[in-house]
């Protein structure tokens, strides 16, 4: 299983540093209106 550790960046330009491993899932449900982008820190094999 792969998890991703990320950064979610806003269009406001807040930066949420999220703790903790996210699966793909998970990370899809995380981005909203106000979220430009997600950025993959780490990757967990």
């Amino acid at each position: 299983m792969f998890g991703h550790k990320i950064e979610v960046h806003h269009m406001d330009g807040r930066v949420d540093k999220k703790k903790g491993w996210y699966s793909s899932k998970a990370i899809s449900e995380l981005w909203r209106d106000d979220v430009e982008y997600l950025e993959i820190l780490f990757t967990d094999v």
